[in-house]
Order: C-alpha cells, then structure tokens, then sequence
C-alpha cells in the first residue's frame, strides 16, 4: 500500500496535462458523476459473448472478462445504443439528482435486452469523507431509491468515493462505510474508488463489493473488486466485470 501511494496518478476526477495519450484530457463541470476523464479512441470493437472491448492503448484488465459494461449519467445511453455498441451492462445512479439516476424505465429497457443493471451512489465527490452518520443517511436514501425503482434491496449499491484517497483519509472513509454497512449490511454494500479505496474496505470487512478505477490504481487491481472501470469518456465509462456476480440486477 505504501509502494502504491508514492506514483498514484491524480486520476478520475483530474487527470494530469502530463499523463500518456490513452489517458488524459477532458473533465465534466460537475464533481458528482464519475464520468469525468476522457481516454481519447476508446472506441469499442464487438467481441464474442462478453461485449465490447475499447481500442485504446490502457486495453482491459488483465484478467479474465465475464462482461463488459458502460456507466453513465444525465447523458444517458440507451438499451439499444449499449447493445450496439457491445456492452452487455449498465451502471448509473441513485442520488439527490434525480436528472442523472436511473429511471424505472430505464431500467427495464436494460433488463428487457439481457442486460444486468448496476447502481452506485453519489451526491458529492467528496461525501465519503463525511463520515458515519452521513453513511447511515445515504444507505437509508439508497433503500429507499432503490424500492422506487423496483430493484431488489438485496442487491448491493455501490458508494462512491470519486477521489484519490490518501492513507490519512481511510479512517474517515471506513467510518462512512461503517455507516452505510449499519443500515444495510456489509454483503451488500459496495465501493466505488482507486485501489487503495477499495482495498482499505475489503480489508476492513466493510464492503462485499469492489468498483476499481484504473485511474487512481496505478496498475494495481485488487483480485476482490467485482468491477474495473479502465477507459474513460465524456458521456459514458467502460467497465468490466471480473465475476458472475458483479451487484447486478437483471
């Protein structure tokens, strides 16, 4: 952990002028979504069975792929767009911002194709560094958005923590998550992060479900995060799910 922090890139939610082609550029006004740093020609390619592979120099994880996915906000990306474009899951929101979440029809477009559907939670950028009573309080929203839409309160949501945490920060963040695992239990909470974010609570015990984001891991992957986000857009994310089961509902 402490060989990561000494090259951790400033990632997904800034990536430096400095950075290689395959990353850099381009970020979103807003600190709330995590589409944010522009990876220029991902352009997907079909591939068999799995979905989209992005032509870009970062390439996908190492590993072996179960799926491959998009995540996107208020530049909502279609079923029928996703399908064509190779992805075979979509990520998006519950919030305070109700233009950017998921909607319920939305949501049963994705399932009516085949398609698993993934939410994270996020109002602010920085929210995990609120702490505990802050977790209990979006754990409790999330529940509440997720009944709305129709998605099973035994799926995991994933909870944002769309910064380059520091080891200083990571008491801070496991209180939050301690937070939201009191409300729903650490089985079904998830995080979305860099490395160390992600694996500070697997550590920890707090979270059941890893979202990584290449951007802020430097190369390392922790083999416990369901998810690897690796190629970046000003609309939608690629993702790629490590696992059968990866905090979808379908």
């Amino acid at each position: 952990m402490k060989r990561l922090l000494g090259s951790l890139i400033l990632g997904c939610a800034l990536v430096s002028a400095s950075s290689s082609s395959a990353a850099i550029s381009s970020c979103n006004t807003s600190d709330y979504a995590l589409q944010c740093a522009r990876v220029p020609n991902a352009v997907p390619a079909q591939t068999a069975g799995g979905g989209a592979r992005p032509a870009d120099t970062a390439g996908p994880p190492r590993w072996r792929v179960y799926k491959y996915g998009i995540d996107f906000a208020w530049g909502s990306v279609s079923a029928h767009t996703a399908w064509n474009m190779g992805a075979r899951f979509g990520a998006s929101y519950l919030s305070t911002d109700a233009s950017k979440n998921w909607t319920w029809a939305m949501i049963n477009s994705y399932h009516a194709r085949g398609m698993g559907t993934v939410a994270v939670w996020e109002t602010t950028a920085t929210r995990a560094l609120s702490g505990y009573a802050a977790g209990r309080s979006d754990a409790r929203s999330a529940l509440s958005e997720e009944r709305a839409l129709g998605i099973p309160t035994s799926r995991p949501v994933y909870f944002a923590v769309d910064f380059n945490e520091t080891l200083g920060q990571a008491p801070v963040v496991g209180w939050y998550f301690e937070g939201a695992d009191s409300v729903m239990g650490a089985s079904r909470v998830g995080a979305y992060g860099g490395y160390l974010a992600v694996a500070s609570l697997f550590d920890a015990g707090r979270i059941g479900y890893g979202w990584e984001c290449s951007l802020w891991s430097d190369g390392y992957w922790d083999p416990r995060a369901q998810i690897q986000q690796y190629a970046y857009g000003s609309v939608y994310d690629w993702d790629a799910a490590m696992s059968a089961d990866y905090g979808q509902t379908l």
